[in-house]
């Protein structure tokens, strides 16, 4: 099976990087919002979509048709790999923030207009999605710092990869790609 969603998130993550270089982020700028970061945060929401309906459907879930990526697909996945513990720490020099754990997959907010709680980068999402002129601020660094992290564990699932060390206990052959 090819893994259509890793390129895709490479060249996320590039262009994240590269804005990384024009902002000097840290803790006071996680709330800068701008009509490339919501272009960002689109665009990975998209991958979300499509990668956690296709774990879905290859890791046991039931439905087969009018599949929810949130309600559906990432909670079918969350049971089974209890993706609310997992955690993703910013790496990047370019990048100065206090708090470099990310656990994208806690529902942390109230959805807009509800009681209901979900991912602080879902409740981003579709307020840009569905109202972008009156929802700008939507588009910010936190949410798409928060979002990247959401992919970029997917995306983990999705290369199911094993990388048997046998005898080097200390992975001094590790492939780093």
């Amino acid at each position: 099976m090819a893994n259509i969603y890793w390129p895709v998130y490479k060249n996320l993550e590039r262009e994240f990087s590269e804005l990384m270089f024009n902002i000097h982020i840290d803790d006071s700028q996680l709330g800068v919002y701008s009509l490339r970061i919501s272009d960002l945060i689109l665009r990975a929401a998209v991958e979300i979509e499509s990668i956690a309906k296709d774990l879905y459907s290859l890791n046991g879930g039931a439905k087969t048709s009018y599949i929810k990526y949130d309600e559906d697909a990432i909670k079918h996945l969350n049971k089974l790999w209890k993706l609310g513990k997992k955690v993703v720490i910013i790496s990047s020099l370019n990048c100065f923030v206090s708090n470099r754990l990310i656990y994208p997959f806690v529902k942390n907010k109230k959805r807009t207009g509800s009681d209901r709680h979900t991912y602080g980068w879902n409740d981003a999402y579709q307020n840009i999605k569905h109202d972008r002129a009156n929802n700008l601020a939507y588009g910010n660094l936190r949410y798409l710092f928060d979002i990247m992290a959401a992919l970029f564990i997917l995306n983990i699932y999705y290369k199911d990869e094993t990388i048997g060390l046998e005898k080097d206990s200390k992975a001094t052959t590790f492939p780093i790609s």
